[in-house]
């Protein structure tokens, strides 16, 4: 039966057992093949672990071991233990002889596979690479866009405008920095997704110059309205004697209003306050004008009598009706400047990558969803169609609509023609909503798209991962917040409304995990500790820092290993936050310093390398000999070969920074030797001769501290050389902008604390997590939002950037903003969810207290959220102590770190494979999937089938042609039994017996090229002295006119080239008829 199963896998469910066991399901299937099979996911680390699961399973059940899986494959396809482990072990015959057709691969991986099958139809350089550093590649093409603004005349004067208008309000005039910041935010899916035709509408400027100008004019015309309230509010105090600071608040108050109001800007218009507001409401001129008490009360209440109030309400009548159209035109001119070059940003922008010869990974999934559009069977999966049955999509949350269009016709034609699919994932866990991932597909969107294939929702309700108060701590947490995020964003009115609006309680509905039967040993342990601003005297970076040594100095003395530790942070910045006081933790402690040793790709950056910095410096004295300041930075690391860091400052006050000539003569006098050579050199060749004249020859021991680094800074080194060139100036200035903020690659095999953003750990588990900044803003910056107008008097309708931001509430974009706003809190949710799902045994946090207790506007006020009295009574086995500010829950009975045992998910055991001299035969995944030949087509058995008979030339040769066959995966077990019978009927032929009795001298697939230069290729010739005969196989029961003309083209042929009598046969092998052909007698 078809259909589309669709598995919600939370947190440590066990999702990768499952996905395993539907792998093998579909593999042990006599009907199948491994190679109908894509499994995506959308990591390789993910990849890589689903592919040796399966391997491993197949290895145990082919030597007779019971695993987690061969009971279930036994029981479904009712195999004796002798028969499931013979065929375990032919699929994993096929797999090793057919490696490329195993298909378990990242989503993104799959796409650039069908991209380079198809370079020539897509009009790109076969010979590309892929890209993966989109913000390098933007960096670099902004560059290029403005040294090459003269040739542009029309985009320079655009840029000049935009520049003094910034500076007239007193903003920044670097429009470059501007245009890339707007630029790395706005391409994204939408805007790859924009259709030619608009695109080419967006690339007018004189379109953007009529829309600025009407935006201008409407904007202008407003504001001068506006002032004319205020100029005739300011008038009326004058005459009644009264100024601003008479006044309720004063400047603050609605007498400063006016005063605002007279001097308003469209970029900067005032928006009425409370205090304006309470005063429209108060006509008496007392409540919301001014005190009671105050000594110039009657001089305002005859004022605002006598006309201030009447004022005040001519303005709202003006102001009301106006606003949203004034806030809306207001937000769009923000980026409108900016918006009127994008689309020539990003032409720039191809054009860069087609000079360097690259593809950004970024645009596969677009440039593909462009050419399948408005197509039920695009060309580009017409192959993939007859060669791919059977789907699995791990992480479905993270899929992009864009992605998923592209997925989507490839598993609605497998669903048609009855096969089976399946997606896994959870909603909980989507963090990637800035990589353009759409949670909604998962949540609802699929179950609406296969409607009528009546999709089956299975979930997932075991935690097989964490211990029980773990779990208990998780379920009642994210329920709890769910609720109470829901209820602020009502009564805070930014809401769709009850009919439109998405809660956060339905995402988060069926989050609370069961445990099951047979848990691991222990209780675990969850400690939440908060810090009071008010009452401490150092920072709050400072305190979690201090106190997150506390807590690894306590796993570590109760039996935790470094290795069973990781920390987890928001953003890169506090890693190197957490790494800078491990290290220095290290350096006061010696006694501690392998137990503080740690790993991490994201925290430790090689600017953080005093021996790379002191390349760098010696690099770009070589440039800019006279660079006083990095005279000085090279002077500070030639001191630190022989002095203390402290020292070697002091030292520099003594030095001719300014003289070269001079300065030389404090430099390594190897270096000063060879510097008219170095300038001569490019940057690879620099770098190898200053790590060796500055590092390798002059502190050998220093430097293994540092291969890291070195490592790390080559690699560095060659991906520029590849991409940019070899000038060392260029590099430079690459190296300054953003390459200095690259992280090293370290082992995760050592025995060490792991630091990673919460985003890395998605997947991974371990014993102790440890999270010290739960304290990051839940609203979002820099993010821009493409909102669709509608026309209005000033403005066509069009899709424009918009800054997000709550003042998008009073425009016509606010339904927008809230559906935006919704998004962002399930962001964060999710962010922590999958922060507290990665501990096993310890989860230990530290949060600030929140300043408004009352309100939740960061992550650290949610879990403060979770101690209130009337929230903390619901989760037992909890103790909050008030004096501390910390929570505590279950038992840290730490001796069972090294006690656990596996649950009722088998982890499969890490195994040596036996070294058997297997060749694999490895093709190419293009090959594998596109190429047109007969292997790759399981939809047309004819060509399979005539390449076995092809390879028979006596009876003998059937079976092991046959068994060759099935196990390099080129039949299934269904198709080799079916051939198994087919031969056994053909042998009750005798005029088979005679062909295939070795008494006939064969050729198959000879052939006879024509005059014309047309090839005939019959497929068996047999012949002896006085007679040939052709047999020509068809493996279908359908008789054609055609199959006989065919036949006797071969007989006139073949009696043409031998001269001898030729008879032909036409064999239908599904029926074994066979039906002779008139004979030719060559005269």
């Amino acid at each position: 039966m078809p259909g589309l199963t669709i598995y919600k896998a939370s947190a440590g469910s066990g999702k990768t057992f499952q996905l395993t066991g539907e792998y093998l399901k579909l593999a042990f299937d006599p009907k199948n093949s491994f190679k109908q099979i894509l499994a995506v996911t959308f990591t390789k680390k993910a990849t890589a672990e689903m592919r040796d699961r399966i391997l491993k399973e197949l290895y145990l059940i082919s030597l007779g071991e019971t695993t987690g899986h061969q009971q279930t494959l036994k029981n479904e396809f009712h195999l004796t233990d002798v028969e499931v482990t013979q065929r375990a072990k032919d699929i994993l015959n096929q797999i090793l002889h057919n490696y490329s057709y195993f298909q378990i691969s990242t989503i993104d991986s799959f796409f650039q596979i069908i991209l380079k099958a198809f370079t020539r139809e897509l009009g790109i350089d076969a010979g590309f690479l892929v890209e993966l550093d989109f913000n390098q590649a933007l960096e670099m093409s902004v560059q290029q866009f403005f040294d090459r603004l003269d040739e542009t005349p029309e985009i320079k004067k655009w840029l000049s405008t935009y520049a003094l208008r910034k500076i007239e309000k007193g903003l920044s005039w670097d429009i470059q920095k501007d245009i890339l910041k707007f630029a790395g935010n706005a391409f994204t899916e939408v805007f790859f997704s924009f259709p030619e035709m608009y695109l080419k509408e967006l690339a007018s400027l004189d379109n953007f110059e009529a829309i600025k100008k009407n935006l201008t004019g409407y904007l202008n015309n407003f504001t001068v309205q506006a002032q004319r309230f205020g100029q005739q509010g300011i008038q009326l105090m004058k005459q009644s004697g009264v100024d601003m600071d008479s006044f309720s608040h004063k400047k603050s108050g609605v007498g400063g209003y006016f005063h605002k109001l007279a001097d308003a800007k469209a970029f900067a218009y005032p928006e009425p306050n409370s205090y304006v507001l309470k005063a429209l409401q108060s006509p008496d001129g007392i409540e919301g004008w001014c005190a009671k008490t105050s000594p110039d009360r009657f001089k305002i209440q005859a004022c605002v009598q006598g006309g201030l109030q009447q004022v005040l309400q001519n303005y709202f009548a003006f102001y009301e009706p106006h606003k949203m159209d004034f806030n809306t035109a207001l937000e769009i001119e923000k980026n409108l400047d900016v918006f009127a070059i994008l689309v020539q940003l990003f032409n720039h922008l191809t054009e860069y990558c087609q000079q360097q010869n690259i593809f950004l990974l970024q645009l596969t999934a677009p440039l593909l969803s462009k050419m399948i559009q408005d197509s039920d069977a695009p060309f580009i999966y017409e192959k993939t169609g007859n060669v791919l049955k059977f789907f699995m999509i791990d992480e479905f949350q993270d899929t992009s609509s864009l992605q998923w269009n592209n997925f989507y016709p490839l598993i609605a034609n497998s669903m048609a023609q009855g096969s089976q699919s399946l997606v896994v994932g959870d909603v909980k866990q989507s963090i990637y909503r800035w990589r353009n991932s759409n949670w909604q597909l998962l949540h609802s969107q699929l179950k609406k798209q296969f409607q009528f294939y009546h999709p089956t929702e299975k979930n997932l309700p075991y935690n097989y991962r964490s211990l029980k108060e773990v779990v208990a701590f998780n379920n009642w947490c994210f329920s709890y917040l769910a609720k109470a995020i829901d209820q602020q964003l009502v009564a805070a009115g930014t809401t769709l409304g009850e009919d439109q609006q998405l809660k956060l309680e339905q995402i988060f509905e069926g989050a609370e995990q069961q445990i099951p039967k047979k848990a691991k040993p222990g209780v675990g342990h969850v400690a939440i500790q908060f810090f009071d601003a008010k009452e401490e005297d150092t920072s709050f970076e400072e305190r979690t820092l201090e106190v997150m040594v506390q807590n690894l100095q306590t796993l570590f003395s109760n039996g935790f290993q470094p290795r069973d530790i990781a920390i987890l942070v928001r953003r890169n910045k506090e890693g190197a936050a957490v790494a800078k006081a491990l290290m220095d933790y290290k350096t006061q402690h010696p006694e501690w310093e392998n137990q503080f040793a740690f790993v991490s790709n994201d925290s430790v950056l090689l600017s953080a390398s005093n021996t790379i910095n002191y390349i760098v410096a010696a690099m770009r004295y070589l440039v800019e000999p006279r660079n006083q300041l990095n005279n000085a930075q090279l002077a500070y690391f030639v001191g630190l070969q022989t002095l203390t860091p402290s020292e070697s400052i002091a030292r520099l006050a003594q030095l001719p920074l300014s003289d070269p000539e001079s300065f030389e003569s404090h430099l390594p006098a190897n270096f000063v030797q060879k510097l008219h050579t170095l300038r001569l050199l490019s940057v690879n060749q620099m770098t190898e001769q200053l790590l060796q004249l500055l590092c390798y020859d002059s502190m050998p021991e220093q430097i293994l501290s540092e291969w890291p680094f070195i490592h790390s800074f080559k690699d560095l080194v060659q991906k520029y050389s590849k991409t940019q060139g070899v000038d060392v100036a260029g590099f430079l200035e690459w190296w300054n902008a953003s390459a200095k903020d690259s992280a090293i690659n370290l082992s995760e095999e050592q025995n060490a604390i792991r630091i990673l953003t919460i985003h890395k750990s998605k997947g991974l588990e371990y014993k102790a997590v440890l999270v010290p900044f739960a304290d990051w803003d839940v609203e979002q910056r820099n993010k821009l939002l493409w909102c669709q107008t509608q026309p209005m008097d000033f403005l066509p309708s069009l899709l424009f950037p918009v800054n997000y931001s709550s003042k998008l509430i009073n425009t016509h974009f606010n339904e927008a903003y809230y559906k935006e706003n919704l998004m962002v809190w399930v962001d964060n949710l999710n962010l922590l969810y999958v922060a507290f799902t990665r501990a096993r045994i310890v989860l230990m946090v530290n949060a600030p207290l929140p300043k408004k207790t009352d309100e939740i506007k960061n992550v650290g006020g949610m879990l403060y959220s979770l101690v209130q009295p009337n929230t903390l009574n619901k989760l037992p086995h909890s103790d909050w102590n008030d004096e501390k500010l910390k929570l505590s829950i279950g038992q840290l009975q730490l001796e069972i770190a090294d006690k656990e045992t596996s649950g009722s998910v088998p982890e499969a055991p890490k195994i040596g494979y036996r070294k058997t001299p297997i060749k694999l035969i490895l093709r190419s995944n293009l090959s594998a999937l596109f190429e047109d030949n007969p292997e790759n087509s399981f939809m047309n058995k004819g060509k399979i089938y005539h390449m076995l008979f092809e390879k028979i030339r006596v009876q003998t040769d059937f079976k092991p042609t046959l068994q060759t066959y099935y196990k390099q995966g080129f039949i299934n077990q269904m198709e080799r039994d079916e051939l198994h019978e087919l031969w056994n009927q053909a042998l009750t032929q005798p005029l088979v017996l005679d062909w295939f009795g070795g008494s006939w001298q064969i050729v198959n697939e000879i052939s006879i090229l024509l005059p014309n230069g047309d090839v005939k290729r019959p497929d068996r010739v047999m012949m002896n002295e006085t007679e040939c005969l052709v047999v020509d196989y068809k493996f279908t029961t359908t008789h054609q006119p055609n199959h006989i003309k065919q036949v006797e083209e071969y007989i006139r042929l073949i009696s043409a080239i031998q001269q001898k009598k030729t008879t032909g046969y036409v064999w239908y092998l599904p029926n074994n008829l066979i039906i002779p052909v008139q004979p030719f007698i060559a005269k």
